[in-house]
């Protein structure tokens, strides 16, 4: 017996231990329960955790604890919680249809259905999982099972989900009329229900319904006063028709409510910054932090420090949040702040890690485009402000980069119909003028000019352009008119400087271009075509140190520019120094492989090289690709393929380069040359065909 005395003790010791677990983990659950009754849903998440550290394998707790990380909009710690309270309990129905709902949120529609299937198996009559199951089937392209799912479901339990689920399955099947219809039953079911009013709203809105629509979300919001979402389908409603100050009521209404699923804080803080009513936003964002919505408050109150001209403020509150979590709004408030501290490189990188995030990231798709049409980068440039002018806010100013994009890159057809889209602002207007030059159709753009003029009589960049309209027509005085008022409205507007500067050329009066080209490269906003326009100067006098100094000014100030160093190379070549201009191609074509002039240009250098004559082949097939048209590109490819031994490529590429330009000496005698090369090549194979002949039938007597 006393042997048997201290094992019953802490048999009894244990037992106690384990009930004051379960015990301590019950009265956490309990208050987790009141918290979140409340809206203190951190304080519930705190009670809840306790809970499941008190009692590990308690699942129900887990399940808890889920429901109030789904209540915080922690989408991520919910699945968590849920996943483990499937694993304590996999006949957990609840867990098994929210963790669903979150994979379906995330567009993982065949594991949220097995999530559903799950739950049917012991309970066909599961109204949410059935709803759950439909929806990801419709998802997966199976809207007649779907279909067929919800017509059963609806029979047995009409609630506003099922109806909801069902219309969007007969919308997705193209039966409007009966998608309606599915949505008009859920309001007539349950009329004070504020989900069934939005859902038959959201249908009315999409079809231009807006009278009707209004109606409904307004019944919504009064059925269910503090609802969340009502209060935000109301007023998401008023902003996309423009009604912005009716909608201000309802976000208010609906970033007071404690559990907020939508953030809608986060909503009514963009609202007053669209409008720039900063001290608001400030007073709104200021308390929040703590909670899923901090880190986004945090950006929002950079953003505002950054817009109200305090970039050192905007850099301390960021900071930590690129440290720690940057999120697609932190990286474009980073980018941002980067272009302003002259950083273009990182400013890019922020730019694009924010829009591999989120594409709909419109600020930093305007930043990758900006950066990327300024480097000559247009594939790039395009492509970025293509994402921009999806956004129906930023067409117009989408529309007008895109416009700039294809009018530097030869495209002025496209350029114009982009210009158009871009509305009837001064800078969409002048781009349109600038296309419709590019595009010949000159009388037009002149017109569009003379009209701009009227109402923008100050603007230096009218003067220009009208001026080279002159100067290309051959009127030296009306263009120096123009330039005599461009210099009086812009002085130092490297524009009018090199319109100038083209005007006294056709004058012939070259110390004075030299002297206004030289305030064009001095000026602050200077250009590559003042430099090289400077360049082409000295070059023409014999000058070609000066030439070279010009350009190499330009690139230490820009050491991205591949234009400017295939123009050194050009200047290097004429002073005889072919190693330097091989440098400096070379470097041009590090920075923008697509630069043809400069692969032309060193794929002739490298013929020299024996070695080097495959590198050459190929620098000179890319730069006749995108110069189709260019004889003396097309002369060098067939000129560089002859010294390949492709004497077959060689003469189709020489006789392209004679077609576009027969007056040209050069191409003629290597075309002479290449044509002999081939005649040559073929008498030879004919003579030893002939001795191949000759030879098997004396083997042939031979053998007889």
């Amino acid at each position: 017996m006393r042997s048997r005395f201290p094992l019953l003790v802490a048999i009894i010791t244990l037992a106690a231990g384990c009930a004051d677990r379960q015990q301590s983990a019950r009265a956490a659950a309990g208050r987790g329960d009141e918290y979140l009754r409340a809206g203190r849903v951190p304080a519930a998440i705190i009670e809840y955790r306790n809970a499941v550290k008190h009692q590990p394998m308690w699942g129900a707790a887990y399940a808890k604890l889920g429901d109030a990380y789904a209540a915080q909009g922690d989408a991520e710690e919910a699945y968590r919680a849920y996943c483990r309270a499937i694993d304590l309990d996999n006949a957990d129905a609840h867990s098994l249809v929210e963790a669903g709902r979150l994979l379906f949120a995330a567009g993982r529609y065949s594991e949220s259905l097995l999530r559903a299937e799950e739950v049917l198996e012991r309970n066909q009559r599961d109204t949410e999982a059935a709803v759950l199951a439909s929806r990801a089937l419709t998802k997966m392209n199976q809207a007649d099972e779907a279909l067929e799912r919800l017509e059963e479901t609806v029979a047995t339990d009409p609630t506003p989900a099922v109806y909801a689920a069902l219309g969007d399955v007969r919308l997705t099947r193209g039966d409007r009329a009966g998608a309606e219809a599915a949505f008009r039953a859920g309001v007539q079911h349950s009329p004070q229900s504020a989900e069934a009013h939005i859902v038959l709203a959201h249908f009315l809105a999409a079809a231009g319904r807006r009278g009707d629509a209004e109606a409904e979300y307004k019944t919504g919001v009064a059925v269910s006063a503090a609802s969340e979402a009502a209060n935000r389908a109301l007023a998401a409603f008023y902003l996309s028709t423009g009604r912005n100050g009716e909608a201000e009521p309802y976000l208010r209404t609906a970033a007071a409510q404690p559990n907020q699923k939508m953030r809608s804080t986060l909503a009514l803080a963009d609202y007053y910054l669209a409008a720039n009513r900063y001290d608001a936003a400030r007073r709104l964002l200021e308390p929040v932090t703590s909670g899923p919505m901090a880190t986004d408050a945090r950006v929002r109150l950079a953003a505002i420090a950054f817009r109200t001209g305090a970039p050192a403020d905007a850099r301390r509150l960021l900071d930590p949040v690129m440290k720690q979590s940057p999120t697609p709004e932190a990286f474009t408030l980073d980018a941002q702040l980067l272009q302003t501290e002259h950083k273009t490189d990182a400013a890019l990188a922020s730019a694009r890690a924010a829009v591999e995030i989120d594409p709909a990231q419109v600020v930093a798709q305007y930043i990758v485009g900006s950066i990327e049409f300024d480097r000559g980068h247009y594939d790039s440039a395009e492509t970025a402000f293509t994402a921009v002018a999806r956004e129906r806010q930023w067409a117009s100013a989408g529309a007008l980069q895109l416009a700039r994009v294809k009018l530097a890159s030869g495209q002025p057809a496209d350029a114009v119909a982009f210009a158009e889209a871009a509305g009837d602002g001064f800078m969409a207007r002048l781009t349109l003028a600038r296309a419709l030059i590019a595009d010949g159709q000159v009388a037009r753009a002149r017109v569009e000019l003379r009209r701009l003029a009227t109402t923008n009589a100050t603007a230096p960049e009218l003067a220009v352009l009208l001026g080279s309209l002159a100067l290309a027509e051959g009127n030296v005085r009306e263009a120096r008119a123009e330039v005599t008022r461009a210099l009086t409205l812009a002085p130092d507007s490297a524009d009018a400087l090199m319109l100038a500067a083209r005007t006294a050329i056709s004058e012939g009066d070259t110390a004075s271009a030299e002297q206004y080209l030289t305030r064009a490269v001095a000026a602050p906003r200077n250009s590559f075509d003042a430099h090289r326009m400077l360049a082409d100067l000295y070059v023409s006098r014999g000058d070609l140190a000066r030439a070279e100094k010009t350009l190499e000014q330009y690139i230490d100030q820009h050491d991205d520019a591949a234009a400017a160093r295939t123009a050194l190379g050009i200047v290097l070549q004429a002073a005889n120094r072919p190693d330097a201009a091989r440098a400096a191609y070379e470097q041009a074509i590090a920075l923008d492989p697509a630069d043809s002039l400069a692969s032309a240009r060193l794929a002739r250098l490298y013929a020299s090289d024996e070695a080097s004559v495959p590198r050459a082949l190929e620098l000179a097939r890319t730069a006749a690709a995108s110069l189709p048209n260019d004889a003396d590109v097309h002369d060098t490819l067939g000129w560089i393929a002859f010294r390949a031994g492709r004497l077959s490529l060689a003469v189709t590429e020489l006789e392209r380069a004679v077609a576009l330009n027969n007056r040209e000496p050069l191409y003629q005698a290597h075309l002479r040359t290449v044509r002999t090369a081939v005649a040559e090549a073929a008498k030879t194979a004919a003579e030893v065909e002939a001795a191949r002949a000759a030879e098997a039938a004396r083997a042939l007597k031979s053998e007889q």
